[in-house]
């Protein structure tokens, strides 16, 4: 008996079932239940592009399947402290939700995307391509390979986030704009406007703004009306709006203006209207007088 063993033992081994899957792939996906987190750090025309996936993988009644999900945040950073056009600053989010799924099968385990929920932003289309991966474990790190390349996501421990204060719909809340540009003098202009929105029971809406403003020569040598190489100002301004379809019809009501020295020649504001539309951590406001400004939620990164 022990010789007839001892034979078998050294033949080639028996081909697989059909269907049948590799115990490796089973304890692949049993090793793959929990957190797993993944960065990754680009410089690519003049940005700086840093991607961040937080996965999760957990248990079906199935032992061979897992659901999961992870939230992919991009942020994209001007490295010329240029802003961009969509949002006015010089950095923004592309945020989504994805849920995916994996199976084990004869070739390993196979993840797939299967749905996705884009955050709204003014930099981001709201579209993605769902992927699919081949997962394999090595120690504390989960690769996930695809035609183009891997991923190597490593074990974290879960860590909860703080339950925070809801956040009003918008366009209620309060929200910041601020911008750096040339006067035509050849100053440099900062500019800086903190809106605070409410809308009523009724659907009208409500609301204020901060405008300040400040102006210095580039070269430090003082300017004769302020006596100083800068100057500033703010302006005090009350709006109201109401909804028209998927937009609100905003207009300045009255401003209680800054004063100057060096505003003796512009003392006056003149009012503007124009529209509001939300556009998720954001609100677009497109004036009559043809200006442009996206807000942000205040003090959102």
């Amino acid at each position: 008996m022990s010789l007839a063993l001892g034979a078998a033992g050294c033949g080639p081994a028996p081909p697989m079932p059909e269907g049948a899957v590799p115990l490796e792939a089973i304890v692949t996906a049993r090793s793959m239940v929990g957190p797993w987190d993944w960065v990754h750090y680009e410089v690519e025309d003049g940005t700086l592009r840093r991607e961040r996936e937080r996965w999760r993988f957990e248990v079906t009644a199935d032992p061979r399947r897992l659901v999961g999900h992870y939230h992919r945040d991009v942020l994209v950073r001007a490295l010329d402290a240029v802003p961009f056009t969509c949002n006015q600053k010089t950095r923004y989010h592309q945020r989504a939700e994805i849920l995916v799924g994996a199976e084990v099968g004869p070739d390993g385990v196979a993840v797939a995307e299967l749905s996705y929920l884009a955050e709204p932003g003014p930099c981001d289309p709201g579209l993605r391509q769902l992927g699919s991966y081949v997962a394999t474990i090595d120690g504390d790190e989960l690769h996930l390979s695809w035609g183009g390349g891997v991923a190597i996501l490593t074990r974290t421990t879960e860590v909860r986030d703080p339950i925070a204060a809801p956040t009003p719909a918008p366009p209620s809340g309060r929200w910041s704009w601020r911008t750096t540009s040339w006067t035509r003098s050849g100053l440099i202009r900062h500019e800086l406007e903190d809106w605070e929105l409410a809308v009523s029971d009724d659907g009208l809406l409500a609301g204020t703004y901060v405008r300040e403003v400040t102006e210095r020569s580039p070269d430090g040598a003082d300017l004769p009306c302020a006596g100083a190489p800068g100057f500033g100002f703010a302006d005090r301004y009350l709006l109201r709006g109401r909804r028209s379809d998927d937009r609100w019809l905003l207009e300045e009501v009255s401003v209680i203006a800054g004063e100057h020295p060096c505003l003796s020649q512009t003392p006056r504001r003149t009012l503007d209207a124009g529209t509001l539309v939300d556009d998720g951590d954001h609100v677009v406001v497109s004036w009559r007088g043809k200006r442009r400004q996206v807000l942000a939620r205040h003090d959102a990164e």
